[in-house]
């Protein structure tokens, strides 16, 4: 796996048009080195952390009390994933949260995003701070695995849901391996006008 050292960050975003009653930022959050850009909710924080997984964070606070209300994030991970059966790799998936996190699944079902399968995995998180977590798990290229979730209280799910949907249809996913490309031909094209201006 491998690790991104990133430096903390953190960022207001502001409230733009909304997608199904969902404000979300008026703004795409881009990572071209990730492969995906989209609109986080509005009214959010966003925070980047060093961590070997976690690429961002966007927390909405309570007005009243400034507490987390809930979380959405999004994660990389790098795991052979080619010629696996999807059901059978979403199964595995399921038991393996349960068994290193407590996490109990409720519904796990399989997709597509923009062409690349998708696992969507929804429950709880382990005891005594339980809550609901909605996850998708999107299998990208170069046995890439980005994780979008959000997570926050049991009684708020069918709002964090209409929120995951909005933002999940504001998804653009790429391949950053063309991006690295792009990056190392443009550093050619300025060595060679270096050179030719000596």
């Amino acid at each position: 796996m491998l690790k991104i050292v990133v430096c903390p960050l953190m960022v207001l975003f502001l409230v733009c048009a909304d997608s199904a009653g969902v404000e979300l930022a008026d703004r795409p959050y881009v990572d071209r080195l990730n492969g995906f850009s989209l609109r986080p909710p509005a009214k959010t924080l966003r925070r980047r952390e060093p961590s070997a997984s976690l690429l961002v964070r966007w927390e909405r606070r309570d007005e009243t009390t400034g507490a987390i209300a809930w979380t959405f994030s999004v994660s990389r991970f790098v795991e052979s994933h080619v010629d696996v059966p999807l059901e059978q790799y979403a199964s595995a998936l399921a038991q393996q949260l349960k068994a290193s996190e407590g996490f109990i699944s409720e519904t796990t079902r399989t997709g597509t995003r923009q062409g690349r399968q998708s696992i969507i995995i929804e429950g709880l998180t382990a005891k005594p701070l339980q809550q609901y977590q909605h996850q998708e798990w999107i299998l990208a290229e170069n046995n890439r695995i980005v994780l979008f979730e959000i997570t926050g209280p049991v009684a708020m799910r069918e709002e964090m849901n209409r929120i995951m949907q909005a933002v999940m249809g504001t998804l653009v996913l790429s391949d950053p391996m063309a991006e690295i490309a792009n990056r190392q031909a443009s550093v050619s094209r300025g060595a060679e006008l270096l050179r030719d201006i000596d």
